[in-house]
């Protein structure tokens, strides 16, 4: 569900980039593990965990979530997209100050700049999450198959998209269907079909007759 209201104006789609970024959304869980299961697991971890999946199935909106989730506890916790923000990092500092590290992207940084990080996450008591497209060799937070189902989700895609046409205040122009549909083509890409979405949702608006009177 969108954290900030969308805007009620005529022409707002509600697919816009600005209501369907990995912040802007929280993560629904569908399922048996619930955010506050996942977080619980994550701080009380002996050792860096590893979450590991493909593009655009819903990786980053789910740290976003977990960082929201601990941050709620008042959880000294931060997010690192390690892409944008990596080179930069004190990464010294980060750990002593956190209890809880999200690392996403973490494939980007250097290889010297991942085994650092490693070295540091196994040294303190920093809880640390490691989020990438392939393996780095850290134990897995869920298994292949729990990871899977958690993220590539048809049920909470569909929810989602629900909740975004309400909260916009727009008709429901896109239906549980067309996102079974679109989930199916672009195989399991979460975010590929909200971008979809917001071209079918315009093509249809356009097509939509307007009410006299």
């Amino acid at each position: 569900m969108p954290t900030n209201q969308a805007s009620t104006t005529p022409n707002v789609n509600p697919f816009e980039t600005r209501w369907i970024r990995p912040d802007s959304v929280d993560f629904l869980c569908s399922g048996e593990t619930q955010l506050p299961e996942l977080l619980e697991c994550m701080l009380n971890a002996t050792q860096p965990c590893e979450l590991i999946g493909d593009h655009g199935i819903g990786k980053t909106t789910l740290a976003y979530s977990l960082l929201q989730q601990a941050r709620n506890l008042e959880i000294e916790s931060q997010l690192i997209r390690c892409g944008k923000d990596g080179g930069s990092v004190d990464w010294r500092e980060q750990f002593r100050r956190n209890r809880l590290l999200i690392l996403d992207e973490f494939e980007q940084l250097s290889t010297w700049q991942r085994r650092k990080v490693k070295q540091l996450a196994r040294k303190t008591n920093t809880a640390t999450l490691i989020i990438a497209h392939q393996t780095q060799g850290l134990p897995a937070l869920l298994s292949t198959s729990t990871t899977q189902s958690l993220l590539s989700n048809l049920t909470a895609l569909k929810s989602l998209v629900r909740q975004l046409q309400i909260q916009s205040q727009q008709p429901q122009l896109i239906l549980d269907q067309d996102v079974e549909n679109l989930f199916n083509k672009l195989r399991g890409n979460s975010r590929d079909v909200l971008f979809t979405c917001y071209d079918l949702f315009e093509q249809r608006r356009i097509k939509k007759p307007v009410a006299n009177g």
